[in-house]
């Protein structure tokens, strides 16, 4: 049976079709899109295909770079290093070199995000003609003809663009490799293939056009197994569709009761249903284009007055929160804090095979590190969060004030906030809540590298009870820290305080990501060596 191979294109450079973006990123395959690199959406496309081999093709350049930005897709992929290409063609021809002879072979240009699976002879090309001459495509013909070939350097007229996708057998492929050695344009390949093709028109998402960028990065918003989210940019509308009527309510009802002075930070509720049978319920809200803090984090090469000028807006809205108090009980401030961590981590620890599960429940060592199990560290934890309740640190709480929740535009200085918690506790379902929770969220994104544990940036190694785990990091990443605390500080908290609380985060986190289990167990053990490191 043949084997089928795709080979996603990632070699050379688009900088000069996305010069707009101040981006750190050395290889098309790390385009930031949200806060992922672009070629992980491509190997979470094919890897869900049964029977296909992911080969993400790039430059020995940049080989380094990629493989430590998609650590976590490691084995879900073969990366094909190229040692020198001059053009689209030379680095395809170059890629089939070493595949088997009967290879059924997938092309895929790493600046598209196919929406189907193509089929073997087949070319998918765009659902309607257009005149622009971004792409090279091709003008169908009626009956049995061949159709002609629009080239960017030679428009033929209006054209079904070429979307960069298609499949074929690898001799018919290495026989047209060789017809177009010459040519640098992709198509040339397609229209020297002697083999009877389908042109499919097809939707796709484009990331290789300023034009199209922004549009890429409103398909591909990221959203949890229970909410579904949809952008239409046109008229500048998000709407969430859920059957959990209980979260979409609260976030409906933390907007409708700020103050018109924090108001502002949030996007207007323009509509609602409730859900009704099997029908979901659905929430629209004003759409803001602007990149999360998180991207620029991860992948924009902001300067460090850009930074600075950030964190200051930061404390600006924390202090605005500031202005509007609210008393909250010492027994809901401890339920929210400690009952909702050991309610977590037991959660936690009953999803586990029994012998993981008993490994966690004793002592283990992390990163060099003996550390007490968490069930050890509650009756002190009770004791030093009781010492940390003040009825003057409870105000306006957004509750999830992480980078991926903070919106910012770098040329205003506008910051906008979404997904608000709705609630501290059950006690306390509304807008107010305790600050130092908003600090702790803002130092895990800034200072403890939570960012990069959920978009798969870090490594884990087990061997019975010890555990060895890394977290990406970046350049910019001790300026980044070291303004987060500032902020604490400025607002007149303890820095020790606010890190015991970002430890709990993470610990409370872990069942909310059953979806990857290194990253749950990274997660606990990163969280575990901090509590430990503050209760000694």
């Amino acid at each position: 049976m043949n084997s089928t191979v795709v080979l996603i294109l990632a070699s050379g450079s688009i900088s000069s079709k996305l010069n707009f973006l101040r981006s750190r990123c050395p290889s098309p395959a790390l385009i930031p899109v949200n806060t992922r690199p672009l070629a992980a959406y491509l190997i979470d496309f094919y890897a869900a295909q049964p029977g296909i081999q992911v080969r993400l093709v790039v430059n020995a350049d940049v080989a380094d770079a990629v493989r430590a930005e998609l650590g976590t897709a490691e084995g879900r992929y073969q990366l094909e290093v190229l040692q020198k290409t001059v053009s689209v063609v030379d680095s395809l021809t170059q890629a089939v070199a070493a595949l088997p002879a009967d290879s059924d072979v997938i092309v895929n240009l790493v600046t598209t995000i196919p929406t189907q699976l193509v089929e073997r002879d087949e070319v998918l090309i765009a659902p309607e003609p257009s005149r622009t001459h971004h792409w090279s495509g091709v003008i169908l013909t009626q009956g049995d003809q061949k159709p002609v070939f629009s080239f960017k350097t030679a428009p033929a007229g209006p054209s079904h663009a070429f979307i960069g996708v298609f499949r074929t057998g690898l001799a018919p492929l290495q026989n047209a490799l060789s017809a177009a050695s010459q040519e640098k344009d992709l198509l040339a390949v397609i229209q020297a293939l002697d083999v009877p093709l389908r042109y499919t028109p097809s939707e796709w998402i484009d990331c290789g056009h300023e034009t199209n960028y922004y549009e890429a990065k409103a398909k591909l918003i990221s959203s949890r197994s229970f909410n579904r989210v949809q952008v239409s940019l046109e008229t500048g509308v998000l709407r969430k569709s859920s059957q959990h009527e209980d979260k979409l309510s609260r976030e409906i009802d933390f907007i409708q009761m700020l103050p018109p002075a924090i108001g502002v930070y949030f996007p207007r509720v323009l509509a609602r249903r409730a859900p009704a049978a099997e029908v979901p319920g659905f929430l629209e809200l004003e759409f803001y284009g602007y990149p999360t803090v998180a991207e620029y984090y991860l992948y924009w090469d902001l300067s460090s007055d850009n930074w600075r000028r950030l964190f200051s807006r930061l404390a600006g809205v924390l202090r605005r929160f500031k202005a509007f108090p609210y008393s909250i009980s010492q027994a809901a401030f401890e339920e929210f804090h400690l009952q909702k961590a050991a309610h977590r981590v037991a959660q936690f620890l009953r999803s586990l095979d029994p012998e993981l599960r008993a490994t966690l429940e004793g002592e283990i060592t992390v990163n060099g590190k003996l550390l007490r199990p968490f069930s050890a560290l509650t009756s002190e934890l009770a004791t030093r969060l009781a010492g940390m309740y003040r009825d003057q640190d409870s105000c306006v709480m957004h509750g999830d004030f992480c980078f991926n929740n903070i919106l910012y535009d770098v040329p205003s200085g506008i910051v906008r906030l979404i997904d608000p918690r709705g609630s501290f506790g059950e006690r306390c379902v509304g807008i107010y809540g305790d600050q130092k929770y908003d600090l702790a969220k803002l130092e895990h994104s800034a200072v403890h590298g939570y960012d990069f544990l959920v978009n798969g940036l870090f490594t884990l190694k087990k061997s019975g009870r010890t555990f060895d785990y890394s977290v990406a990091t970046r350049e910019c990443a001790p300026l980044v820290a070291q303004l987060s605390r500032e902020v604490v500080s400025d607002l007149g908290h303890d820095p020790a305080e606010i890190s015991l609380l970002t430890s709990l985060l993470f610990l409370s986190m872990t069942p909310l990501h059953a979806e990857d289990p290194a990253r749950q167990l990274t997660m606990y053990a990163h969280g575990l060596r901090m509590l430990n490191e503050h209760l000694e």
